[in-house]
């Protein structure tokens, strides 16, 4: 015990070194970051002269009442909004953005004031939000928007920032991580491009904004994030190996990252299924799965034939589906669930997955064999953890690559109720150990016989395990 406490407080105090070594090298963050901007090489494009398409999207999204009032806000108390970050990103590749999120020149308390007291707006503020300038505005109780001040950090330690708010579009841009997420569209649809990222959008390249090496030690969890916008705007074996060596020179720097912030960038990535160039460089090249938890050398032969299943089925698949391909055994799931802080339900579908993927040879066999195996095993679960197991088998038989029919069917099969219990036989036994004996046994055999027994068949049952039990008895 004192020697695994020692270790733990060796890897704390390292951490914290790391960290403190980052705030120092990281001290100049603002002036890096007006470096960067120095670099910029901004495009003033109208969306109808960059793609009519693009700019027929922008204009039904705009458009909205909600979005006009909004604006309608800011703009008479002499402050812009401008569409910022991912929704410009998925707009110039004519993808309706799930969220639309804005960056003003306002400051955080100038936002608050002029958005309160507004009949149609719920002014929805957090104390950490309102430090880093971010407001979120519901209005009409139909649409959330949030609007989040200009801003440049003023120093880094690979995890926090302190930021600084400001009035310059460009100095904002700067300080962003990527350059296809440092655009900006203002509301008469003019795109502000300072670090070409609409061609590397084009070009399907994915950069950092400025120094590489200096972005990443701003905040390492940049290392997942580049591979999550890889994966789905990147194209596969497109790397500069120059970048990747920061990565790997970098890679510590994971350590001080919380699991819950790896985890979500992590499941960001593979709910991408075709995500294998960004899986192989994360756990290959940058062997990136020791800062997750793993404890075993990774083989991609497993997590590939499962990719494959995952992209011919219809059916839907989780995130930790896919994820259990790459974990060994049980003990390993077990070091992964204390640096990722995976929830219950995705710790237990991986879990089952692991335990069941190799216990049988499921390629040979009668498919009415195995569905009547796993509705006794449904069957037989206790009530309040049946609706569980059936999510758990579903995913198992995703990942296993069971046609859809098959997954459906059991699926939609209403797990049948067990139609006795143990007071119509209080008067025959002699404790309790012995009532869930004889209910346990009666029960399985009624699962086997098709969920099918008469109450004739219960008591003869009955009986005949008393019997054996008391007969056990004394023989003994």
């Amino acid at each position: 015990m004192q020697l695994f406490c020692l270790i733990n407080n060796f890897r704390r105090l390292n951490s914290r070194l790391i960290a403190i070594r980052n705030l120092y090298n990281n001290n100049n963050s603002k002036s890096t970051q007006i470096e960067t901007a120095k670099m910029s090489r901004l495009k003033c494009t109208h969306l109808r002269d960059l793609n009519q398409e693009t700019f027929n999207l922008f204009e039904r999204l705009i458009k909205t009442d909600e979005i006009q009032y909004l604006n309608e806000i800011f703009h008479s108390n002499g402050f812009e909004i401008r569409m910022a970050g991912g929704a410009v990103r998925d707009i110039l590749c004519h993808i309706v953005p799930n969220d639309i999120d804005f960056a003003s020149d306002a400051k955080p308390d100038e936002m608050i004031n002029i958005l309160s007291n507004k009949p149609d707006i719920r002014l929805i503020t957090t104390q950490s939000g309102t430090k880093h300038g971010t407001v979120t505005a519901r209005i009409r109780d139909k649409s959330q928007y949030e609007i989040t001040t200009l801003r440049i950090d003023r120093n880094t330690d690979g995890r926090h920032a302190e930021v600084e708010f400001i009035n310059d579009w460009k100095l904002d841009a700067s300080r962003r991580d990527l350059t296809i997420n440092s655009m900006f569209i203002d509301m008469n649809a003019m795109l502000y491009d300072y670090f070409d990222g609409e061609q590397d959008l084009k070009n399907k390249s994915i950069r950092f904004v400025g120094d590489p090496d200096k972005r990443i030690k701003e905040d390492y969890l940049r290392i997942f994030r580049y591979f999550r916008f890889h994966t789905r705007f990147g194209t596969d074996g497109l790397h500069d190996r120059n970048v990747i060596e920061i990565m790997r020179n970098n890679i510590e720097g994971l350590k001080t990252i919380s699991g819950e912030r790896i985890w979500s960038e992590m499941k960001r990535i593979l709910i991408n299924v075709n995500c294998t160039d960004s899986i192989k460089m994360m756990f290959t090249d940058l062997k990136i799965g020791k800062y997750l938890g793993f404890i075993n050398d990774i083989d991609l032969t497993e997590f590939f034939k499962i990719q494959q299943n995952l992209i011919r089925t219809t059916m839907i698949w989780k995130v930790s589906t896919l994820f259990a391909s790459l974990i060994c055994d049980l003990d390993e799931l077990s070091s992964i669930t204390l640096r990722l802080k995976l929830s219950n339900i995705e710790r237990d579908t991986i879990a089952y997955i692991i335990s069941n993927r190799f216990a049988s040879n499921d390629e040979s066999g009668d498919d009415n064999d195995r569905k009547q195996n796993l509705k006794i095993q449904l069957a037989m679960a206790p009530k309040p953890n049946q609706k569980n197991l059936k999510d758990f088998i579903q995913q198992f038989l995703i990942y296993k690559g069971y046609d859809d029919e098959f997954i459906e069917e059991l699926q939609q099969w209403p797990i049948p109720i067990f139609p006795f219990n143990g007071t119509m036989i209080f008067d025959k036994i002699q404790n309790k150990k012995e009532l869930k004996i004889i209910l346990e046994q009666i029960r399985l055999k009624w699962a086997r016989q098709n969920f099918s027994m008469s109450q004739e068949q219960f008591y003869n049952e009955v009986d005949n395990i008393i019997n054996q039990i008391r007969n056990n008895h004394d023989c003994k």
